[in-house]
């Protein structure tokens, strides 16, 4: 491949050579720290390969390891920083985290050579790391394959042991998980590889069994002449005991483990005796009842915090007339005031936040960027009613109030989306998403309900101090309740980061060296690159400014329209808002539901997640449409009450709700957890900058058309989305294939 010493390759330096293999090279790079980069040739690695049917096995290969090591996430698996390919050379480079122990093989070579073993804390250290590492692949449908000493990595700075060399491991069908290709390092064979069985997660357990037994024994349980006895059945159940393919453990792993795992603390790994089969970072299928009850709590925290977030987005819009006549404006600056200004700088400002916010929701503790953001939105609003004088310069006050709230809506969004997706697995994320985006669509109907109630008889500023109250509460709790497992991970190794081993400080030099502390990185806004070269990604993000131009109708001009031009009283026409919400609640659950169910089945059924997407937005317009078109007869009762009719058609008009669930499971699921606070982020400019901007062109459209045909025109607008939403049928299939990096090489050099 001929790489030279000082030669730069896509910004990473080339130290030295640290290795070769069948697959290519290994080379120690630095860029701001040290990397391994491992340079993989086409050519090589078809061979090494050579039952593959594809046209470019080798480069499909590199993609399939890099995108599998840039989604798992876990203390004890290689990352994969970077993808890099050059076509002239025709190889692929890996940038990967840089293990300067070197590997497990070596390691053991010597130990072995110098006479002296293991104590017998080590051999449970591996498989309490390499162990936990299986089960956690295993739990999202992944055999690694090729489990053996020489692909298991040491630190010798902090001594962790890591798991690496993803290159022949096969993603398969979560309910089956078997495979039948024969790959992998025959000394580390379970019986049915051998024999030609089918095989799965147990092959993996298998060959860790004999990792383990070779780092106790320093000597290899199997050599290759007894490869062919271990497929009969006394031998099998001999080390097995029993039935191997129903049973991940063999006596040997829970001999090891037995004496109390790392430290002393029996049970502590996955693959310790009293493990309960419950992980946190993969669960199972289920509904919210099905949840542990830990992730009980954190949902229903997570619920009521945005919903009382969004109740204060609505506050306004019941009393614009009794907000514009204390503050001595016109009708006409009562909606481009009231209504596009403040909407603009309430949506605009609070989308620029979202921006910063997305990256440090990335690098800090989540818990703390969203108890910052709550904060700062829900404090203005307590004070409403002390700062904001009733004249003309009162008005400069409320805005940079509803300023405030809007920073801490478009703020909320990255963290509370990016935090669930760390927290609750792929298998609920659709369920999670519909409940939280109806969760902000019923707070924001309630609180208009509630504004529409208390704002007449108690003056338009009680509605703020009653909804900031509860968020107070929220913010209050979720800092207590609440943890940020990447910050318990790092906590975690910080604590367990240096070993107490004889024969492993021997082998550092007879000292041990302690680890560096957690380094705190700068906001790293090139991530947004990285977003923007999904395809999906781009999608939902242009799909969110058309989608957004309806709800902004809805929600700063719907209720006074219905009051000032349609005869309803206030409160019956924040009624209709609040219905128009409950409805939101139900598709938006009902969406979620059947979303996660295609998605589940997502390789027959991509196309109907798509169109089941698309369907609520090119529906939802025409009840809308008639609503606003509709004489006043039709819609509103003598006595100033909605009709049935009315309440109908805010209920049908509930169905966009069924996009929302969906749109964010897609960011969260083609998106690595590194990245999605930034897609998050992204999407709330681009949803704020729809929401914001909504109005304004709302208002522009009134100017020139009147109210019933801007409303009817800005209506159409969903169908402009849901038509975007309809071209995810060609780009999705492939990046939630490929983990959200579709176009994992971005650097050409």
């Amino acid at each position: 491949m001929a790489f030279r010493t000082g030669e730069t390759i896509g910004g990473f330096t080339i130290d030295r050579l640290l290795g070769r293999g069948a697959y290519g090279e290994v080379f120690l790079v630095q860029r701001q720290g040290r990397y391994a980069m491992k340079v993989i040739s086409y050519d090589a690695a078809h061979q090494r390969d050579a039952g593959s049917k594809s046209s470019d096995p080798a480069l499909e290969a590199a993609l399939a390891e890099a995108a599998l090591l840039q989604e798992l996430r876990y203390p004890h698996i290689v990352s994969c920083e970077d993808v890099l390919y050059e076509m002239d050379r025709q190889v692929v480079c890996l940038v990967l985290e840089y293990m300067d122990g070197g590997d497990l093989h070596g390691l053991i070579e010597r130990q072995r050579e110098a006479g002296t073993g293991f104590d017998a804390h080590f051999p449970r250290r591996v498989l309490a790391a390499v162990g936990g590492a299986l089960q956690y692949i295993h739990g999202v449908g992944i055999l690694h394959r090729d489990v053996k000493p020489a692909n298991i990595l040491l630190s010798r700075r902090s001594g962790r042991i890591k798991i690496s060399d993803f290159g022949i491991s096969k993603l398969v069908e979560a309910t089956t998980l078997q495979a039948h290709s024969l790959v992998g390092t025959p000394y580390y064979f379970a019986p049915e590889l051998v024999s030609g069985d089918a095989y799965g997660p147990a092959a993996d357990g298998w060959a860790l069994g004999a990792v383990v037994y070779e780092v106790a024994a320093l000597r290899r349980p199997f050599e290759a002449r007894q490869t062919a006895k271990r497929t009969e059945a006394p031998e099998r159940a001999a080390l097995c005991g029993g039935e191997h393919h129903g049973s991940i453990e063999s006596p040997l792993i829970h001999g090891i483990w037995a004496q109390g795992g790392p430290g002393g603390e029996g049970g502590g790994s996955p693959w310790g005796s009293k493990y309960d089969g419950k992980d946190k970072e993969v669960g199972g299928e289920g509904g919210i009842l099905q949840m542990p009850r830990e992730l009980q709590v954190t949902f229903l925290l997570l619920f009521v915090t945005a919903m009382c977030l969004h109740a204060d987005q609505n506050l306004a819009a019941p009393n614009l007339s009794q907000i514009a006549s204390d503050f001595q404006m016109t009708p006409m600056q009562k909606d481009s005031r009231l209504g596009g200004l403040v909407q603009f700088g309430f949506f605009l400002v609070g989308g620029a936040v979202s921006v910063l916010v997305g990256p440090a929701a990335d690098q800090f503790d989540r818990i703390n960027v969203l108890c910052c953001v709550v904060l700062c939105g829900c404090i203005p609003s307590l004070l409403m009613s002390l700062m904001v004088p009733s004249t003309k310069a009162g008005f400069f006050y409320f805005f940079m109030a509803r300023i405030c709230t809007g920073v801490a809506i478009g703020g909320s969004f990255p963290v509370l989306f990016a935090f669930s997706a760390d927290v609750f697995p792929a298998s609920q994320r659709a369920l999670i998403s519909g409940a939280l985006n109806a969760a902000g669509n019923v707070g924001a109907a309630l609180g208009g309900l509630m504004s529409g109630v208390v704002g007449p008889s108690y003056g338009w500023r009680m509605p703020f101090t009653v909804v900031a109250l509860p968020t107070l509460v929220c913010a209050a709790l979720v800092r207590l309740l609440l943890a940020d497992p990447r910050t318990q991970q790092k906590a975690k190794a910080k604590r367990e980061e240096v070993v107490a081993n004889e024969a492993f400080s021997a082998w550092m030099g007879g000292a041990e060296i302690r680890g560096e502390g957690l380094s705190m990185e700068d906001l790293d806004l090139t991530k947004f690159q990285k977003v923007f070269a999904v395809k999906s990604n781009m999608l939902v993000f242009a799909q969110a400014l058309p989608g957004c131009i309806p709800i902004s109708v809805i929600v700063t001009f719907l209720a006074d329209y219905l009051a000032t031009d349609q005869g309803m009283a206030v409160e019956a026409s924040t009624a209709i808002t609040a219905v128009f919400g409950m409805s939101c609640l139900a598709f938006g659950v009902t969406g979620g539901i059947l979303g996660q169910s295609l998605w589940n089945q997502r390789q027959k059924k991509m196309q109907h997640f798509c169109f089941l997407t698309a369907a609520g937005m090119l529906v939802a317009p025409l009840p809308f449409m008639l609503l606003v078109n509709s004489s006043q007869a039709l819609i509103t009762t003598s006595s100033g009450r909605p009709t049935l009719f009315a309440f109908f058609l805010a209920l049908c008009g509930g169905s966009a709700a069924l996009a929302g669930p969906n749109i964010r499971a897609v960011l969260m699921n083609v998106n690595p957890s590194e990245r999605r606070g930034t897609v998050f982020s992204a999407f709330t400019l681009c949803d704020d900058l729809g929401k914001g901007l909504g109005p304004s062109i709302v208002v522009a459209l009134v100017s020139l058309l009147g109210r019933r045909k801007a409303f009817t025109l800005a209506f159409g607008a969903w169908w402009i989305s849901g038509a975007i939403v309809t071209q995810l049928r060609s780009s999705l299939s492939i990046d939630a294939s490929r983990g959200g990096d579709s176009l994992l090489p971005t650097k050409k050099m």
